[in-house]
C-alpha cells in the first residue's frame, strides 16, 4: 500500500499454464495445434528427451549449432528475460531438453524446461531453433513434452508469459488499443509478440491476468525504463 498516492491498475498480461492431466489435443479447438504437430511428423522430424546434465559431447556439440543459429542468435538478449543462465552446461539441477531432428539426424531445435515442486511442475525456460526450421516444430516439442509430463505425474506445466493477449484476441478495441496492437504489428520483427501469440493461443491455456499498480504521473519514466528493456541488446550468459 502507497500512503498518499493513487495508484491505478494496468493489465500486462496472463501466464499460459497447461493443466498436464487434462490436456487433450481433441476437438475442433485444438484443430490448428494438431495440424501444426502433423505437419513435423509428415518432414519425418523425431523428438527425444534428455537430462541437461546427462549431455554427451555429440549432442552438446549438435545442440550448440542450434544456439548459434537460431534466429535470436546465441550471445544477445533483447526483452524481457525470465530464463536460466548456463544453457547446455549442466549447472542446475531438475533441467530437460527437448530435441527435434528432421529425417536426416540433423538436430532443428530443442526446448528448454526447468522443473519444481518435487517434480508437480514444469517450465519452458528458452525454445530455440535453426532459422528454416519446418513449420510447426515448437508446436511439436511442446505438445510431446506435455505427453511426457503427463506419463511422469506433472501437474502444471508453463510455457511462456504472455504479453497484453488481449490486445490480439478481442474484435473491438478502443482507440488507444488499436494504435498499441498497429505499433506492435510494426515492432513484431524485433519483439516477437504476434507470433508468440499465434503460438500460444493454440493451446487455449491462458491463466488469470497479471497486473501493475501505477501512478500515472510516472508513465512515461516506466516507458522508457520498458522501451530500454525491451529494445537495448544485453548480452547473453550461456
Amino acid at each position: 500500500m502507497v500512503v498518499g498516492q493513487s495508484l491505478r491498475p494496468i493489465p500486462i498480461g496472463r501466464d499460459v499454464v497447461i493443466d498436464v492431466s487434462n490436456f487433450e489435443m481433441t476437438g475442433r479447438r485444438f484443430r490448428n495445434l494438431r495440424q501444426a504437430v502433423k505437419r513435423t511428423h509428415n518432414f519425418g522430424v523425431t523428438t527425444e528427451i534428455v537430462a541437461e546434465q546427462q549431455l554427451d559431447d555429440q549432442r552438446q556439440a549438435e545442440l550448440a549449432e542450434v544456439l548459434a543459429a537460431s534466429p535470436s542468435g546465441a550471445r544477445t538478449d533483447r526483452g524481457f528475460c525470465m530464463n536460466l543462465d548456463g544453457v547446455l552446461e549442466g549447472r542446475y539441477p531438475g533441467i530437460q531438453l527437448i530435441i527435434a531432428r528432421d529425417a536426416s539426424g540433423r538436430v532443428q531445435g530443442f526446448h528448454r524446461y526447468a522443473t519444481a515442486g518435487g517434480g508437480s511442475d514444469m517450465s519452458l525456460d528458452v525454445p530455440w531453433r535453426r532459422r528454416g526450421a519446418p513449420n510447426g516444430i515448437d508446436e511439436r516439442l511442446s505438445a510431446d513434452m506435455i505427453a511426457a509430463a503427463k506419463d511422469a505425474g506433472v501437474q502444471r506445466l508453463s510455457l511462456a508469459f504472455a504479453a497484453f493477449p488481449d490486445l490480439f484476441g478481442a474484435n473491438q478495441l478502443g482507440r488507444l488499443q488499436r494504435v498499441c496492437r498497429a505499433l506492435i504489428h510494426i515492432l513484431d520483427p524485433l519483439i516477437a509478440l504476434e507470433s508468440l501469440y499465434r503460438y500460444l493461443r493454440k493451446f487455449h491455456a491462458l491463466d488469470e491476468r497479471r497486473y501493475v499498480l501505477i501512478s500515472m504521473t510516472q508513465v512515461f519514466a516506466l516507458a522508457l525504463v520498458l522501451l530500454s528493456l525491451e529494445f537495448v541488446p544485453r548480452r547473453r550468459h550461456l
